[in-house]
C-alpha cells in the first residue's frame, strides 16, 4: 500500500489517543493533561497525514486540470470541404460546332477541380502540423510534485527528496513541496530534518497554518509546550476554520495550566466539529480546572455520546459520578 494511503489511514486510526497516553505519560485524573494527537510517533504520523492530503488536494484540482489541458494539443480544424462551382447550362448554338471546338459542358468539367473522392490514389495530402503550448511555471511545478508524490508511493524516497529539495531551492514559497518533504522525513523518522525544514518555512511564512500545526506537533512531542503554543498562536488567524488546530492549541493550554484558555479553545473546536468525544472530555477537564462544574458535567455527558476507549469512558463516568454528588 502506498505511503500516502498508509498515512491517511493512520491519521484516521490514531488521531486521538486516550488522555492518559500523552507525552508525559500521566495517569487519568481531574487535573490530567489532555492533548489530542501529541503522543510520540502516532502524533507525527497523524500530522504527516495532513500534509500529504494538502498536497494531493491541490494537485487533484487546479494543478492537475491545468496540466492536463497544457499537455493536450489543441485539435487542428479540419479544412472546409471544397464545393465545386455550379455547372452552367450548356449554351445552345444553332450553328453546328466546328470540328476543333468542344462542348461548353466539357470545358466546364476540365476547369473545375476534381472532388477529393475522385483524386488519384498517389496524390499527397497537405501536411497537418500539431503544436503544443509550453508549460507555465505553475504547471511545471505541479507536474514535478506529482512525480515526487508518485516516487514516494513507489518507495523511491531518495529521488523524491532530491526533486523536492530542488523545487524548494527555486521557490521557497512552494508550500506543497515543503509539506510533502516534511511528511517524507517524518515517515522515515528523521524528525530533526522535518523540524528544521518546517522552522525554515515558518521563518518566511510565520502565519502558514499547515507549517505551524506540524511544527507544533513536533515541539509538543518533546514537551516544548510554550514554543508550540507561540507557534500556533502566531498562525491562528489563518486557521479560524480548522477544528483540529484549535483542539491542539486547547490541549496545550490545558497541559500548561491555562484552564480558561483551554475551555475557550475546546469550545471553538467543538463548534466546528462537535462529534469528538475526546474533545468533549478535554473541555470537561479544563472546565473542572477552571472551577466551572456545570460546564464540566455537560461536557462529560456529551463525551459519552461518542466512541471512546474503554479506559477513557471509565474515567469520564468517574468524573460524572464525582460531580453529581
Amino acid at each position: 500500500m502506498s505511503l500516502i494511503n498508509d498515512m491517511l489511514k493512520d491519521l484516521d486510526r490514531r488521531r486521538y489517543q486516550p488522555a492518559g497516553d500523552n507525552v508525559t505519560g500521566g495517569s487519568f485524573s481531574g487535573q490530567g493533561p489532555v492533548v489530542p494527537a501529541l503522543s510520540g510517533r502516532a502524533a507525527l504520523l497523524g500530522a504527516l497525514g495532513l500534509g500529504i492530503a494538502l498536497v494531493l488536494a491541490g494537485l487533484a484540482f487546479s494543478n492537475t486540470v491545468s496540466l492536463r489541458q497544457a499537455l493536450t494539443p489543441e485539435p487542428t480544424p479540419a479544412p472546409a470541404p471544397v464545393t465545386p462551382a455550379p455547372v452552367a447550362a450548356p449554351l445552345v448554338v444553332e450553328s453546328a460546332p466546328t470540328p476543333m471546338s468542344e462542348p461548353p459542358a466539357r470545358q466546364q468539367e476540365q476547369a473545375a477541380p476534381a472532388p477529393a473522392s475522385t483524386r488519384q490514389p498517389g496524390a499527397a495530402a497537405a501536411p497537418v502540423e500539431l503544436t503544443t503550448s509550453p508549460l507555465s511555471r505553475e504547471q511545471q511545478q505541479a507536474r514535478d510534485l506529482q512525480t515526487a508524490a508518485a516516487a514516494i508511493s513507489g518507495g523511491a524516497t531518495a529521488a523524491a527528496e532530491q526533486q523536492l529539495l530542488g523545487l524548494l531551492a527555486h521557490d521557497k514559497g512552494l508550500h506543497q513541496a515543503r509539506l510533502l518533504l516534511a511528511g517524507l522525513y517524518l515517515q522515515e523518522e528523521r524528525n530533526s530534518s522535518a523540524e528544521s525544514l518546517l522552522a525554515s518555512g515558518l521563518l518566511h511564512y510565520p502565519q502558514h497554518a499547515a507549517y505551524a500545526r506540524l511544527y507544533a506537533q513536533l515541539l509538543a512531542a518533546q514537551a516544548r509546550d510554550s514554543e508550540a503554543i507561540n507557534v500556533l498562536q502566531t498562525a491562528l488567524p489563518a486557521a479560524t476554520g480548522d477544528a483540529e488546530y484549535h483542539a491542539l492549541l486547547a490541549g496545550l493550554y490545558q497541559r500548561s495550566g491555562r484552564a480558561q484558555d483551554a475551555v475557550a479553545g475546546y469550545r471553538t473546536a467543538l463548534q466546528l466539529a462537535p462529534a469528538h468525544g475526546a474533545w468533549w472530555m478535554g473541555l470537561g477537564i479544563s472546565a473542572e480546572q477552571a472551577g466551572d462544574s456545570a460546564t464540566a458535567l455537560q461536557a462529560y455527558r456529551q463525551a459519552l455520546r461518542y466512541p471512546l476507549a474503554a479506559a477513557v469512558q471509565d474515567y469520564v463516568r468517574q468524573r460524572l459520578a464525582a460531580l453529581e454528588h
